[in-house]
C-alpha cells in the first residue's frame, strides 16, 4: 500500500468559464483505493463543464462499487463505460446537450498496483528525480500525423488543428480508453495529471526542471500555476500526487 499526498490547481485561463473538473478535492483524503481524475469539457462545446463533472463523479462512484474486487483492465473499462452512460442519460433529458464531451485522465491505486487510463489530450506523467519515466500519448489529430512522420514535432506544436482530439467520452460512442498498469512505481515518484491548458504553457522540459527541485508538492504545483495564470489561453487544471512511501 502506497502513502499518497495530493494537491490540485485549476483556473479559467483566458476563457470566460471553467469546463475542467478534477476529483478528489484537496479537502478529501484518498481512501483505501484512491482514485484521481482530471477531465476537460471538450472544445468549448455547450455543456462541457457538465460532461467533465459527470465523468468525475460517475467514475469515482463506480470504482467504489467494485468493492473488494481487485482492479483489472475490465474493471477500469467498466468504470469509464458508466460515465458514458451517465452522459447519455443527461443528453436524453436535454437533447440540446448532444455534442457535450470530455477528455479523461484516471489514476487508481489498488494495494501495490497502480492503474492509469486516458482519453483525449489531457495527460498523465510519472516523474522520478525530475525525469519523465511515463507519459500518456495524446489522442489528437496531430499526434497521429506526427507518429506517421507526416508532421514534425515543431510543425505540430504550431498547427492550427493542434487541439482537434480523436477520442473523448461522449454520449452514444463506445469509450476506448488507453488503460495500463504501471509496474515501476517507487517512493518519491510524482504523478502529474493535467489538461491541455497546462501543457500549452508548460513544456516537458520546463516540467523536468520544476520536478527536479527538492521542494514541497505545494510549491512545485504553485510554480506551474503561476506560469499557467500568465500564459494559458485555455482552462488549466492539474493534480500532483506524491508517492511518499
Amino acid at each position: 500500500m502506497f502513502t499518497l499526498v495530493h494537491n490540485a490547481i485549476t483556473g479559467v485561463g483566458k476563457r470566460s468559464q471553467n469546463e475542467d473538473c478534477y476529483y478528489p478535492k484537496p479537502s478529501h483524503l484518498p481512501g483505501l483505493r484512491p482514485v484521481f481524475l482530471v477531465c476537460d469539457g471538450v472544445g468549448g462545446n455547450a455543456f462541457g463543464e457538465i460532461a467533465s463533472s459527470l465523468a468525475c463523479t460517475t467514475i469515482a462512484a463506480a470504482i467504489v462499487q467494485l468493492n473488494d474486487q481487485p482492479i483489472s483492465l475490465e474493471g477500469m473499462a467498466w468504470a469509464v463505460d458508466q460515465a458514458v452512460e451517465a452522459i447519455g442519460a443527461y443528453v436524453t433529458e436535454k437533447p440540446e446537450a448532444a455534442t457535450m464531451a470530455t477528455t479523461l485522465t484516471m489514476l487508481v491505486v489498488d494495494g501495490s498496483n497502480t492503474w492509469v487510463a486516458h482519453m483525449g489530450d489531457s495527460r498523465i506523467y510519472q516523474f522520478r528525480a525530475g525525469k519523465i519515466i511515463f507519459k500518456t500519448l495524446d489522442h489528437n489529430l496531430l499526434s497521429a500525423l506526427t507518429a506517421k512522420g507526416i508532421l514534425s514535432a515543431e510543425e505540430a506544436a504550431n498547427h492550427p488543428k493542434k487541439n482537434v482530439i480523436t477520442k473523448a467520452l461522449q454520449a452514444g460512442i463506445n469509450a476506448e480508453p488507453d488503460i495500463a498498469m504501471l509496474e515501476d512505481v517507487q517512493a518519491g515518484d510524482y504523478f502529474f495529471m493535467c489538461t491541455d491548458g497546462v501543457t500549452e504553457s508548460v513544456s516537458d522540459t520546463v516540467m523536468n526542471g520544476i520536478f527536479g527541485v527538492n521542494d514541497t508538492p505545494e510549491k512545485l504545483l504553485q510554480q506551474i500555476a503561476t506560469i499557467c495564470e500568465k500564459n494559458s489561453r485555455d482552462n488549466y487544471t492539474a493534480q500532483l500526487i506524491l508517492v511518499s512511501n
